[in-house]
């Protein structure tokens, strides 16, 4: 690069200044500049890179840390809980998820003490009743209507509807088929069932023991069958009345 300027004493030129900047240098400081930059910027990448592995490496210790706990809970273990603390995102994931599953501990001691209470109160209540599953197989009797039927608590859990210790009559003496049985009718219709008159056969006696049948479903949260409570009394002496009657 030149610069060149003419030089007067006076009126009078004299003759030339001349200034010149050699390109091979400012070439050397541009390209010094240049790798500088390039080295910089290769450092910073690599801590960038190693402080990006050391943080990401701490939050999936600790992500795995939750996960562990979900595993144990997973496995059996309801009292399990994430020890994670702190205020990042895995400590906020750890927080929920035992602030959710006290929510369920607490969700099914409520639901055991009202199973439990249920059931007292039907083992003591006096009236014959008998809970069906969807399948219509009883999961639970009352001593009443154990001693209607002739069987013990033991001799009925899991028994089908149709089944050979005993078989339902109609009204009129005639067999029932087994889609006209109280319970059956229910699972079909999805409907409770009131006032139907069923005679009870038993297998260790001829004579028939006649009961008015009631059925009321339990529907699930799809609107589905869950359980079928089945409650009976005896009339049997009000139909040999009315047929003393007749």
């Amino acid at each position: 690069v030149d610069v060149c300027v003419p030089v007067q004493l006076g009126s009078r030129h004299v003759g030339w200044a001349r200034v010149g900047i050699g390109g091979k240098e400012v070439r050397e400081r541009l390209a010094a500049i240049t790798w500088m930059g390039v080295y910089y910027a290769l450092a910073a990448i690599v801590i960038g890179s190693l402080i990006a592995w050391r943080m990401g490496g701490r939050i999936t210790r600790r992500l795995y840390a939750v996960q562990d706990a979900i595993s144990e809970v997973r496995a059996g273990n309801r009292t399990a809980r994430s020890k994670i603390t702190g205020t990042d995102e895995a400590a906020s994931i750890a927080f929920e998820f035992n602030t959710l599953l006290d929510t369920l501990d607490e969700r099914s001691a409520a639901l055991v003490s009202s199973e439990a209470k249920y059931r007292l109160l039907l083992l003591n209540i006096r009236a014959a009743v008998i809970v069906h599953g969807p399948d219509s197989r009883i999961l639970m009797s009352t001593p009443m209507a154990q001693k209607l039927l002739g069987l013990s608590e033991q001799q009925m859990m899991g028994k089908a509807a149709i089944d050979p210790a005993w078989h339902f009559l109609r009204e009129d003496g005639s067999i029932m088929p087994l889609e006209e049985y109280p319970v059956q009718r229910t699972i079909t219709t999805g409907r409770p069932l009131e006032d139907f008159v069923v005679g009870v056969h038993r297998s260790d006696q001829e004579a028939v023991t006649w009961v008015l049948v009631n059925t009321e479903p339990t529907l699930n949260e799809r609107s589905g069958v869950d359980e079928i409570i089945v409650t009976f009394v005896d009339i049997t002496e009000l139909k040999k009345g009315e047929a003393n009657l007749q």
